[in-house]
């Protein structure tokens, strides 16, 4: 038996048949029964997003990263209004917004870094349409950027007394640093001027030694400086370190 196909999208559909008057030589006994047309046809789908970098809930992620989107299939309507970025406090993240045809994938290029170990929203809005005039779902998801170093301890520790005027300033980072050096790991004296001296690492470690090229001198209060931002310290990801700064008094 054959059924015509139509392009309608309509639920399931019964029908009856009768078996009678067979040709050639076949023998069959009249009788009915119940067909079913199962609904195979499909609407024309709205667009969905396919891949989505970040992904969502993805932690670590580089300040300075942007956020891609690829669509399911050609999208319109793709700008800085249809897909924001928001931090926690719901506060707009100016970026720039762009949309690559060819690959099908929106890129969102914020305008300054983003701040370290903050969550942060993307939404993309049902104004994007495709072809077909159907709009995207309302899509979001959330991300969160890589943390900024920080100081995990320091010898001598701040407000230490009594300090012996030959020994080292050390500084522990809670990650791998770059840009540790004189000018950014200072100490100086009471009268705030610098004590020279040789900054090194300790081996492969987060640890890192500023030696003073003469003893210290005694009874004497000095102010260890690290200098953070993003011109100072900062880790390999570029999140800068906040200056941190310690005082210690020698024997």
């Amino acid at each position: 038996m054959y059924v015509a196909s139509d392009l309608a999208v309509e639920p399931d559909e019964f029908f009856d048949f009768v078996l009678s008057n067979p040709s050639a030589a076949l023998r069959v006994t009249e009788g009915t029964g119940l067909g079913t047309i199962e609904n195979d046809d499909q609407a024309d789908p709205a667009p969905t997003l396919v891949r989505q970098v970040p992904a969502p809930n993805a932690t670590g992620i580089a300040p300075a990263a942007n956020v891609n989107a690829t669509f399911s299939e050609p999208v319109t309507g793709v700008s800085d209004q249809t897909v924001t970025l928001t931090d926690l406090s719901d506060n707009a993240i100016l970026a720039a917004v762009t949309y690559n045809a060819q690959s099908q994938t929106a890129t969102l290029n914020p305008h300054d870094r983003l701040a370290s170990d903050t969550w942060y929203t993307v939404t993309f809005r049902p104004v994007i349409k495709d072809a077909g005039r159907n709009p995207l779902k309302i899509t979001s998801w959330q991300f969160l950027t890589d943390p900024a170093p920080t100081v995990r301890g320091t010898s001598p520790a701040g407000e230490a007394t009594t300090v012996p005027p030959k020994a080292n300033i050390r500084v522990m980072f809670s990650e791998p640093a770059l840009a540790v050096s004189a000018t950014t790991f200072t100490l100086t004296d009471s009268t705030g001027a610098t004590v020279p001296g040789t900054v090194t690492r300790q081996g492969e470690t987060t640890k890192w030694i500023l030696n003073p090229d003469a003893p210290l001198a005694r009874r004497t209060t000095y102010t260890a400086t690290l200098i953070g931002g993003p011109a100072g310290i900062t880790d390999l990801g570029g999140n800068p370190l906040t200056t941190y700064t310690w005082t210690f008094t020698t024997g």
